[in-house]
């Protein structure tokens, strides 16, 4: 019984996440303050991304 509750929760964690990269991933509408702000929010998270696949295939050829 405990294994099926994990296994929900975590479904439920990874909707979330999903949902939260779907929101990111959209340009919001109105002010351009708005649009600034998630452009730089956006950048980050890609230069984050872009730092961790770096270190991971550091040494290795690609």
């Amino acid at each position: 019984m405990e294994t099926v509750e994990d296994v929900v929760q975590q479904d439920i964690k990874e909707q979330r996440a999903l949902e939260e990269k779907r929101r990111m991933e959209q340009m919001p509408k109105g002010s351009v303050l708005k649009q600034l702000e998630w452009a730089t929010q956006k950048s980050q998270i890609e230069n984050q991304q872009r730092k961790k696949n770096k270190t991971k295939y550091k040494g290795l050829e690609i």
